[in-house]
């Protein structure tokens, strides 16, 4: 639970008692998201290295 307040807290600027206070489904929807776009950043990074 620490990890994803401060993964969430680290990257969108949320307080930990906006983030406790989501439905545990809605932060792990934002957990998702926010993983999925990071994730697809790292990846045009890695490509535009190897141009």
């Amino acid at each position: 639970m620490r990890r994803e307040v401060f993964f969430l807290a680290y990257h969108l600027s949320w307080g930990v008692e906006e983030i406790l206070g989501l439905p545990t489904e809605e932060r792990w929807h934002y957990l998702r998201q926010l993983t999925e776009q990071l994730e697809s950043e790292q990846d045009e990074i890695a490509a535009a290295r190897r141009r």
